[in-house]
């Protein structure tokens, strides 16, 4: 645990810093948590050089997700986010998806496997209808049936 925490403080050192050699972020399975990823989030917000973030399996609930969606508004180097495997539900969801209606950098975002329904995936769609940049949206493994993927 004393090197997971020592690599996201880092991480979040180089960010706040704007350090422009860190173009990506692999966070995979460290168990940041809502805490780690409100502290990314708010070093993201003046970061110019960061393009991907995984946060895959992280124990990130619907609040860590709000946080990050706040980062995202403002942020306008990050193209890539993975965020699946994580506690995120349908409430996550419409956080991000209203995040993405005034992004115009992120062009990946997945969401596999985590606890999206139909809901969730009708905010995101909707979302999308006025977003320009986004290319890829990846919601597989969720709670999603043909009727949510239209």
């Amino acid at each position: 645990a004393m090197y997971r925490r020592r690599q996201l403080d880092e991480a979040l050192r180089r960010l706040r810093a704007n350090d422009p050699t860190l173009t990506s972020l692999s966070l995979f399975r460290r168990n940041i948590g809502d805490e780690g990823a409100g502290l990314l989030a708010d070093a993201l917000r003046g970061n110019t050089a960061l393009k991907g973030l995984d946060l895959t399996e992280n124990k990130v609930t619907d609040g860590g997700a709000g946080l990050l969606a706040d980062a995202l508004r403002g942020n306008t180097a990050l193209e890539r986010l993975s965020i699946g495997r994580n506690k995120i539900t349908d409430r996550g969801a419409g956080l991000l998806a209203d995040a993405l209606r005034g992004n115009t950098a992120l062009k990946d975002l997945r969401l596999g496997d985590i606890k999206i329904t139909d809901r969730g995936a009708g905010l995101l769609a909707d979302a999308l209808r006025g977003n320009m940049a986004l290319e890829r949206l990846g919601l597989e493994e969720n709670n999603i049936t043909d009727e949510g993927a239209g």
